[in-house]
């Protein structure tokens, strides 16, 4: 992991902010998974642990509809 490999974080987070930021949650999760400073950092079995994560609730986002979407779309159909 990070701390036990002596990996500077400065560093680490420069290449990251370098980088173009995701548009919405989906690429969120997809660039998290592919992101080596991350899985370096965090280690390979947290990394991936919250990739199932991070997968597991936006499922459960995309399943959900809230109040707002309620109310704009089911009004208007």
């Amino acid at each position: 992991m990070g701390l036990e490999n002596k990996i500077n974080l400065k560093d680490s987070l420069k290449s990251i902010s370098e980088e173009k930021l995701p548009t919405n949650l989906y690429s969120s999760i997809l660039k998290y998974e592919k992101n080596e400073t991350a899985k370096n950092l965090l280690g390979k079995a947290i990394h991936e642990h919250l990739g199932v994560f991070f997968n597991y609730e936006y499922s459960e986002y995309m399943n959900h509809v809230d109040e707002w979407e309620l109310n704009r779309y089911l009004l208007n159909i």
